[in-house]
């Protein structure tokens, strides 16, 4: 006669399972950030192809982020009911977005005409330093030696990178990388303010929308507004808005919820890594071997200084 008597699970096959699941979601977690990560790397070697075909830089941004707005807007509307926000909220972030967030984007994709895309992205990847210099600057955060270490290796690493010479560039591009870069950081330490009990998809909406409006003014009074480009230059306009500017965001945020803060924030450090790649297989752009390492010790810095804060910070 058979036994039908359920048989107890072991406890250390329910641990084993267990393990594994959360071994499955960290990887998927991983793989999301990282699939972002290539996305946003590959967008500055799209964007010159574009500009190829006769398009402006304003011109360029202010197409992604209308079409972008056009499809998050009626979607938030309907599954967030993001017009019953308060008005000053929203009026809030489309200034800050339409300030801080199109200096950031606007002068990065104009320092990417001027100077080699893997050289644009390292010292773009400086804003994470410049935050906390910022919140140090605040009073939110502590200084201390181990901040300040990292701040010297950083610093380091810039001087490293130009010791040999600017390889293809000019300074002025790496003045508009470096006001890019403090644009973003002061618009992330404004932003995380403002929109912390916001959904990471309406903070986009929000954003995109605040983006569009002010890029459009601002390319339409300086008369740099055209449609006088080839019609092909539509696919990349289309190609920036889905993949950088929905797609992208929504991986990373599903893996920021899988992952964290900082161990996204991490991940995301191989975006230069990735625009180097693509820029040097999509348009031969090559990178001297003092930027080369001097971009090395500047990323390692920052990844560096990411896991210090987890330490004081958890997720």
């Amino acid at each position: 006669m058979k036994d039908f008597r359920h048989k107890a699970t072991k406890p250390s096959v329910l641990v084993a399972d267990a393990g594994s699941k959360k071994a499955n979601r960290l990887f998927k977690g991983i793989l999301m950030t990282l699939a972002a990560s290539l996305f946003f790397g590959a967008m500055p070697s799209i964007m010159l192809n574009a500009y190829n075909g006769g398009i402006t830089v304003l011109t360029m941004l202010s197409l992604k982020y209308l079409l972008v707005t056009a499809i998050l807007v009626p979607y938030s509307i309907v599954k967030f009911k993001i017009h019953k926000l308060s008005k000053k909220l929203i009026l809030n972030i489309i200034l800050v977005s339409g300030i801080l967030y199109v200096a950031q984007s606007a002068l990065y994709a104009y320092a990417v005409t001027l100077m080699p895309i893997a050289l644009a992205a390292m010292l773009l990847f400086t804003y994470p330093i410049m935050v906390s210099a910022i919140s140090i600057l605040n009073g939110s955060e502590k200084f201390n030696a181990k901040s300040f270490a990292l701040l010297l290796v950083s610093f380091a690493g810039l001087v490293s990178m130009f010791s040999g010479g600017i390889h293809g560039t000019s300074m002025l591009g790496v003045v508009c990388t470096l006001f890019a870069a403090l644009s973003y950081a002061v618009y992330v330490v404004v932003i995380s303010g403002l929109t912390k009990d916001l959904t990471p998809l309406v903070t986009n909406t929000i954003v995109n929308a605040g983006s569009a409006v002010s890029i459009t003014l601002l390319a339409v009074v300086s008369g740099s507004f055209s449609f006088d480009f080839i019609p092909s230059t539509w696919w990349y306009i289309l190609i920036n808005a889905l993949f950088a500017g929905i797609i992208a965001y929504i991986l990373w945020f599903a893996g920021l919820k899988i992952l964290g803060a900082v161990k996204t924030s991490v991940i995301s450090m191989t975006e230069p890594v990735f625009a180097s790649l693509i820029s040097f297989f999509m348009l031969g752009q090559k990178m001297s071997i003092c930027e080369i390492f001097g971009g090395l010790v500047l990323l390692c810095s920052v990844t560096i200084f990411m896991y210090s804060k987890s330490k004081n910070n958890s997720v």
